[in-house]
Protein backbone atom coordinates (compact mmCIF):
# COMPACT_ATOMS: atom_id res chain seq x y z
CA UNK A 1 0.00 0.00 0.00
CA UNK A 2 1.39 3.26 -0.84
CA UNK A 3 1.00 6.36 1.23
CA UNK A 4 1.22 10.15 0.02
CA UNK A 5 3.27 12.41 2.81
CA UNK A 6 4.15 16.21 2.91
CA UNK A 7 7.02 17.52 5.21
CA UNK A 8 10.16 19.75 4.40
CA UNK A 9 12.92 18.23 2.68
CA UNK A 10 16.30 18.82 5.36
CA UNK A 11 18.50 17.06 3.57
CA UNK A 12 19.48 14.46 0.85
CA UNK A 13 22.67 11.98 1.36
CA UNK A 14 24.40 8.66 1.59
CA UNK A 15 22.43 6.65 4.88
CA UNK A 16 24.81 6.28 7.27
CA UNK A 17 22.54 4.02 10.06
CA UNK A 18 20.02 1.41 10.05
CA UNK A 19 19.14 -1.64 7.42
CA UNK A 20 19.46 0.70 4.47
CA UNK A 21 23.04 2.18 5.26
CA UNK A 22 24.95 2.71 2.44
CA UNK A 23 21.99 3.80 -0.10
CA UNK A 24 20.65 7.27 -0.72
CA UNK A 25 18.43 8.36 1.28
CA UNK A 26 16.26 11.87 2.05
CA UNK A 27 15.19 13.47 5.52
CA UNK A 28 11.85 14.78 5.50
CA UNK A 29 10.81 16.40 8.56
CA UNK A 30 14.11 14.99 10.12
CA UNK A 31 12.87 11.66 9.57
CA UNK A 32 15.48 9.05 7.25
CA UNK A 33 13.43 7.33 4.15
CA UNK A 34 15.48 5.74 1.77
CA UNK A 35 14.84 6.72 -1.99
CA UNK A 36 14.43 4.44 -4.93
CA UNK A 37 17.42 4.56 -7.63
CA UNK A 38 15.34 6.37 -10.44
CA UNK A 39 14.78 8.97 -7.77
CA UNK A 40 18.56 9.72 -7.40
CA UNK A 41 18.08 12.39 -9.96
CA UNK A 42 15.36 14.46 -8.76
CA UNK A 43 16.62 15.03 -5.35
CA UNK A 44 20.02 17.07 -6.25
CA UNK A 45 17.92 19.27 -8.03
CA UNK A 46 15.95 20.09 -4.99
CA UNK A 47 16.65 23.23 -2.79
CA UNK A 48 16.91 22.27 0.86
CA UNK A 49 14.22 23.17 3.78
CA UNK A 50 11.70 23.59 1.10
CA UNK A 51 7.72 21.93 1.36
CA UNK A 52 7.82 19.11 -0.64
CA UNK A 53 5.78 16.22 -1.30
CA UNK A 54 6.82 12.43 -1.30
CA UNK A 55 5.21 9.35 -2.15
CA UNK A 56 5.95 6.03 -0.47
CA UNK A 57 5.85 2.54 -1.80
CA UNK A 58 4.79 -0.64 -0.22
CA UNK A 59 8.27 -1.09 1.92
CA UNK A 60 8.48 2.83 2.71
CA UNK A 61 10.43 4.03 0.38
CA UNK A 62 10.52 6.99 -1.48
CA UNK A 63 8.80 6.24 -4.98
CA UNK A 64 8.46 10.07 -5.88
CA UNK A 65 9.32 13.49 -4.75
CA UNK A 66 8.42 16.98 -5.39
CA UNK A 67 8.08 20.18 -4.31
CA UNK A 68 5.05 21.33 -3.47
CA UNK A 69 3.32 23.29 -5.75
CA UNK A 70 2.92 26.85 -5.80
CA UNK A 71 0.10 28.94 -6.52
CA UNK A 72 1.08 31.80 -9.17
CA UNK A 73 0.44 35.25 -8.13
CA UNK A 74 -2.14 36.98 -10.18
CA UNK A 75 -0.43 40.25 -11.08
CA UNK A 76 -1.69 43.39 -9.25
CA UNK A 77 -4.02 45.62 -11.44
CA UNK A 78 -2.95 48.41 -11.89
CA UNK A 79 -5.43 51.57 -10.57
CA UNK A 80 -7.09 53.51 -13.50
CA UNK A 81 -5.67 56.90 -13.77
CA UNK A 82 -7.57 59.74 -11.89
CA UNK A 83 -8.86 63.07 -13.98
CA UNK A 84 -6.17 64.58 -11.43
CA UNK A 85 -3.45 62.36 -13.03
CA UNK A 86 -4.19 63.03 -16.57
CA UNK A 87 -4.09 67.00 -15.89
CA UNK A 88 -0.83 66.64 -14.57
CA UNK A 89 0.56 64.44 -16.81
CA UNK A 90 -0.67 66.60 -19.76
CA UNK A 91 0.83 69.28 -17.87
CA UNK A 92 4.32 67.91 -17.74
CA UNK A 93 3.96 67.00 -21.38
CA UNK A 94 3.07 70.48 -22.02
CA UNK A 95 5.78 71.97 -20.62
CA UNK A 96 8.40 69.24 -21.75
CA UNK A 97 7.04 70.41 -25.25
CA UNK A 98 7.54 74.12 -24.57
CA UNK A 99 11.25 73.56 -23.45
CA UNK A 100 12.01 71.98 -26.60
CA UNK A 101 10.06 74.46 -28.80
CA UNK A 102 11.84 76.99 -27.17
CA UNK A 103 15.72 75.41 -27.65
CA UNK A 104 14.57 74.96 -31.23
CA UNK A 105 13.65 78.55 -31.88
CA UNK A 106 17.18 79.26 -30.16
CA UNK A 107 19.01 77.13 -32.48
CA UNK A 108 16.80 78.79 -35.11
CA UNK A 109 18.03 82.27 -34.85
CA UNK A 110 21.77 81.00 -34.00
CA UNK A 111 21.59 79.55 -37.44
CA UNK A 112 20.26 82.93 -38.87
CA UNK A 113 23.22 84.48 -37.11
CA UNK A 114 25.93 82.14 -37.85
CA UNK A 115 24.46 82.55 -41.91
CA UNK A 116 24.45 86.21 -41.69
CA UNK A 117 28.25 86.04 -40.51
CA UNK A 118 28.92 83.80 -43.33
CA UNK A 119 27.36 85.68 -45.98
CA UNK A 120 29.18 89.05 -44.97
CA UNK A 121 32.47 86.74 -45.24
CA UNK A 122 31.58 85.93 -49.18
CA UNK A 123 29.94 82.04 -48.20
CA UNK A 124 27.42 80.39 -49.74
CA UNK A 125 24.26 80.88 -47.57
CA UNK A 126 23.15 77.78 -46.04
CA UNK A 127 19.39 76.56 -46.08
CA UNK A 128 16.35 78.46 -44.14
CA UNK A 129 16.35 76.59 -40.85
CA UNK A 130 13.06 74.47 -40.99
CA UNK A 131 10.20 76.40 -38.54
CA UNK A 132 10.05 75.09 -35.09
CA UNK A 133 7.85 71.67 -35.36
CA UNK A 134 5.93 72.47 -31.81
CA UNK A 135 3.47 75.46 -30.89
CA UNK A 136 4.47 76.21 -27.91
CA UNK A 137 1.31 78.50 -27.13
CA UNK A 138 -0.88 75.69 -28.54
CA UNK A 139 -2.24 73.46 -25.95
CA UNK A 140 -1.15 69.64 -27.09
CA UNK A 141 -4.38 66.96 -27.02
CA UNK A 142 -4.64 64.38 -24.04
CA UNK A 143 -1.73 62.18 -23.66
CA UNK A 144 -2.69 58.66 -24.46
CA UNK A 145 -2.41 55.96 -21.14
CA UNK A 146 0.82 54.17 -21.45
CA UNK A 147 0.38 50.60 -21.19
CA UNK A 148 2.99 49.19 -18.49
CA UNK A 149 5.57 46.95 -19.87
CA UNK A 150 7.41 44.47 -18.11
CA UNK A 151 11.25 45.03 -17.26
CA UNK A 152 13.79 42.63 -16.82
CA UNK A 153 17.68 42.45 -15.17
CA UNK A 154 20.32 44.16 -17.43
CA UNK A 155 22.31 41.74 -19.79
CA UNK A 156 25.52 40.68 -18.41
CA UNK A 157 28.44 42.08 -20.24
CA UNK A 158 29.99 39.20 -22.26
CA UNK A 159 32.74 37.02 -20.62
CA UNK A 160 36.32 38.07 -22.44
CA UNK A 161 38.70 35.22 -22.52
CA UNK A 162 42.66 35.59 -23.38
CA UNK A 163 44.34 33.60 -26.49
CA UNK A 164 45.27 30.69 -24.20
CA UNK A 165 41.65 29.85 -22.82
CA UNK A 166 40.16 30.64 -26.53
CA UNK A 167 42.79 27.72 -27.54
CA UNK A 168 41.78 25.51 -25.22
CA UNK A 169 38.09 26.19 -26.17
CA UNK A 170 38.84 24.89 -29.67
CA UNK A 171 40.37 22.12 -28.91
CA UNK A 172 38.20 20.62 -25.80
CA UNK A 173 34.41 22.44 -26.76
CA UNK A 174 34.78 23.16 -30.20
CA UNK A 175 37.27 19.74 -31.75
CA UNK A 176 37.23 19.77 -35.62
CA UNK A 177 35.33 22.79 -36.23
CA UNK A 178 35.43 25.72 -38.82
CA UNK A 179 36.55 29.06 -37.89
CA UNK A 180 33.29 30.55 -38.99
CA UNK A 181 31.40 27.93 -36.89
CA UNK A 182 34.13 28.81 -33.47
CA UNK A 183 32.92 31.86 -34.15
CA UNK A 184 29.11 31.44 -33.86
CA UNK A 185 29.53 29.38 -30.73
CA UNK A 186 31.16 32.04 -29.09
CA UNK A 187 28.54 34.60 -30.65
CA UNK A 188 25.77 32.14 -29.01
CA UNK A 189 27.56 31.98 -25.86
CA UNK A 190 27.85 35.80 -25.41
CA UNK A 191 24.26 35.97 -26.59
CA UNK A 192 23.06 33.77 -23.54
CA UNK A 193 26.08 34.40 -21.02
CA UNK A 194 27.20 30.54 -21.20
CA UNK A 195 30.44 29.73 -20.26
CA UNK A 196 32.47 27.23 -22.74
CA UNK A 197 35.06 26.49 -20.62
CA UNK A 198 32.60 24.90 -17.78
CA UNK A 199 30.53 23.07 -20.42
CA UNK A 200 27.62 25.59 -19.96
CA UNK A 201 27.53 25.38 -23.88
CA UNK A 202 29.76 23.26 -26.93
CA UNK A 203 29.99 22.24 -30.66
CA UNK A 204 30.23 19.01 -31.94
CA UNK A 205 31.56 18.41 -35.33
CA UNK A 206 30.65 15.39 -37.46
CA UNK A 207 32.48 14.45 -40.22
CA UNK A 208 30.95 16.19 -43.54
CA UNK A 209 28.11 17.56 -41.41
CA UNK A 210 28.03 21.13 -39.94
CA UNK A 211 28.73 21.47 -36.15
CA UNK A 212 25.98 21.76 -34.01
CA UNK A 213 25.69 23.55 -30.79
CA UNK A 214 24.61 22.42 -27.47
CA UNK A 215 23.60 23.72 -24.23
CA UNK A 216 22.40 21.06 -21.97
CA UNK A 217 19.69 21.37 -19.54
CA UNK A 218 21.95 23.02 -17.04
CA UNK A 219 22.89 25.73 -19.34
CA UNK A 220 19.14 26.48 -19.79
CA UNK A 221 18.40 26.49 -16.06
CA UNK A 222 21.40 28.86 -15.82
CA UNK A 223 19.70 31.45 -18.43
CA UNK A 224 16.71 30.77 -16.26
CA UNK A 225 17.84 31.64 -12.59
CA UNK A 226 19.61 34.56 -14.29
CA UNK A 227 16.83 35.67 -15.37
CA UNK A 228 14.77 36.48 -11.84
CA UNK A 229 12.05 35.27 -12.91
CA UNK A 230 12.04 31.65 -12.43
CA UNK A 231 9.34 30.88 -9.74
CA UNK A 232 9.80 26.62 -9.38
CA UNK A 233 10.16 23.61 -12.01
CA UNK A 234 7.99 20.04 -11.69
CA UNK A 235 8.76 17.16 -13.37
CA UNK A 236 8.28 13.43 -14.07
CA UNK A 237 7.78 10.19 -15.94
CA UNK A 238 4.41 8.65 -17.05
CA UNK A 239 4.29 5.02 -17.18
CA UNK A 240 1.82 2.59 -18.61
CA UNK A 241 -0.24 -0.31 -16.59
CA UNK A 242 2.91 -2.67 -16.88
CA UNK A 243 5.47 -0.16 -15.65
CA UNK A 244 7.44 0.62 -19.21
CA UNK A 245 8.24 4.45 -19.10
CA UNK A 246 6.22 6.16 -22.06
CA UNK A 247 6.55 10.21 -21.79
CA UNK A 248 8.20 12.53 -19.26
CA UNK A 249 6.56 15.60 -18.52
CA UNK A 250 7.63 19.06 -16.88
CA UNK A 251 5.77 22.47 -15.76
CA UNK A 252 7.86 25.86 -15.27
CA UNK A 253 6.24 28.61 -13.39
CA UNK A 254 7.48 32.56 -13.66
CA UNK A 255 7.52 34.91 -11.02
CA UNK A 256 5.58 37.58 -13.78
CA UNK A 257 3.42 35.07 -15.56
CA UNK A 258 0.12 34.02 -13.98
CA UNK A 259 -0.13 31.07 -16.59
CA UNK A 260 2.94 28.10 -15.95
CA UNK A 261 4.90 26.60 -19.20
CA UNK A 262 3.93 22.82 -19.54
CA UNK A 263 5.80 20.50 -22.21
CA UNK A 264 5.65 16.43 -22.64
CA UNK A 265 8.21 14.53 -24.41
CA UNK A 266 7.36 10.86 -25.97
CA UNK A 267 10.32 8.54 -25.41
CA UNK A 268 9.77 6.79 -28.65
CA UNK A 269 10.39 10.07 -30.36
CA UNK A 270 13.85 10.37 -28.31
CA UNK A 271 15.13 7.36 -26.94
CA UNK A 272 18.89 6.40 -29.12
CA UNK A 273 18.43 2.59 -27.39
CA UNK A 274 22.23 2.50 -26.38
CA UNK A 275 24.63 4.20 -24.14
CA UNK A 276 22.96 5.57 -20.89
CA UNK A 277 19.35 5.85 -23.21
CA UNK A 278 19.50 1.92 -22.86
CA UNK A 279 20.63 2.29 -18.67
CA UNK A 280 18.73 5.25 -17.37
CA UNK A 281 16.04 5.80 -20.21
CA UNK A 282 14.08 8.03 -17.09
CA UNK A 283 16.70 10.37 -16.48
CA UNK A 284 17.15 10.89 -20.44
CA UNK A 285 14.04 11.46 -20.76
CA UNK A 286 13.46 13.98 -17.83
CA UNK A 287 16.39 16.17 -19.18
CA UNK A 288 14.79 16.26 -22.85
CA UNK A 289 11.14 17.42 -20.94
CA UNK A 290 12.81 20.13 -19.07
CA UNK A 291 15.18 20.88 -21.81
CA UNK A 292 12.28 22.05 -24.00
CA UNK A 293 9.79 23.33 -21.02
CA UNK A 294 13.31 25.92 -20.21
CA UNK A 295 13.81 26.74 -23.66
CA UNK A 296 9.70 27.93 -24.45
CA UNK A 297 9.37 29.78 -20.66
CA UNK A 298 12.78 31.83 -21.28
CA UNK A 299 12.71 32.29 -25.23
CA UNK A 300 15.63 30.52 -25.75
CA UNK A 301 16.28 30.16 -29.45
CA UNK A 302 18.75 28.16 -31.36
CA UNK A 303 20.40 25.65 -28.70
CA UNK A 304 19.50 22.46 -28.01
CA UNK A 305 20.35 19.62 -25.20
CA UNK A 306 22.13 16.61 -26.72
CA UNK A 307 19.76 14.44 -25.12
CA UNK A 308 17.37 15.80 -27.72
CA UNK A 309 19.24 14.93 -31.11
CA UNK A 310 20.97 12.19 -29.75
CA UNK A 311 24.66 13.10 -29.14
Amino acid sequence: MTETISGILTDYAVMTEGEHAGRYGARINDTPYPVMPHVDAFLTRLQKNVPVEVHLNKDGWISKITPAKKSPVPAAKKAEPTAQDIDQEKAEYNAKAADEARNLERKRKEQETLAEKLAKAGFEQPAKAQAPLVDAEKPLPKPQQVTQIATYPPLLPAIRYNEDQMSLMRAKVAPNCTQTEFELLMYMANKYNLDPLIRQIWAIKYEGKPALIFAGRDGFLEIAHRSGHFDGMKSDCVYDDKGVLVSAWCEIWRNDMTHSFRSSVLLSEYTTGMNLWKSKPSVMLIKCAESVCLRKAFSVSGLYAPEEVGE
